[in-house]
């Protein structure tokens, strides 16, 4: 199964915030299932940003607690997302394997170990894992941090009435003086992806005119 990295599930989770539909950030990111892209932003929701972060090594959960989630899955009727996060279960497709399981085997597939040779990673080698995936979440939220304090500096400017027009300049000007993604910077403002392109467009058209 193919990981993605923190600051992808980020990029996602504010793609999709911004008003952007799951298949088409699924599209743009190069993520197969869009319910990859549900599950993110769930967690984001329940957990904040530490919800996105990559767990390593992978959990090794044990029979009884597999069972007890697929029967509160059962009871609640509810989705492999939601009992995910009510479980706080990073990976929807593990409740997913589990239910399979249940259903092909019965009980007892539950409670079969994996082999050990996935779980055998060694203290450096976690710690290593641990340091890096600390390293990109801090970076991610760093940047994160920048492009909100750089969007709210520009709310000095005006209140909250500025208009369409004025808001597609001032986030214009945040992608050419800072650098910033377009995606980056919509979360924090008051229009939508399209109503940014719309509005450049019509500039550049009267730019040509003129």
């Amino acid at each position: 199964m193919t990981k993605f990295s923190f600051e992808v599930r980020l990029k996602a989770v504010q793609m999709y915030l911004s008003g952007i539909g799951s298949t088409t950030v699924t599209q743009r990111l190069g993520i197969k299932k869009h319910d990859s892209v549900l599950m993110w932003v769930a967690r984001y929701r329940k957990f904040g940003i530490q919800g996105l972060e990559i767990r390593q090594p992978k959990y090794d959960y044990g029979g009884e607690f597999k069972l007890q989630v697929l029967n509160w899955r059962k009871q609640h009727q509810a989705s492999f997302i939601t009992t995910a996060i009510h479980f706080d279960i990073s990976n929807v497709g593990t409740i997913a394997s589990w239910q399979k399981k249940l259903d092909q085997y019965g009980k007892e597939a539950l409670f079969t170990r994996r082999g050990r040779a996935k779980h055998m990673t060694t203290t450096h080698n976690h710690q290593a894992n641990k340091q890096l995936s600390e390293l990109e979440r801090l970076k991610a939220e760093n940047r994160a941090l920048r492009v909100e304090n750089a969007y709210l500096k520009t709310r000095g400017l005006s209140s909250t009435s500025r208009t369409v027009k004025e808001e597609s300049q001032i986030i214009q000007e945040l992608r050419h003086e800072f650098d910033f993604n377009l995606v980056e910077i919509l979360p924090y403002t008051t229009i939508k992806r399209s109503t940014f392109y719309y509005q450049a467009h019509r500039h550049e058209v009267k730019d040509n005119q003129e």
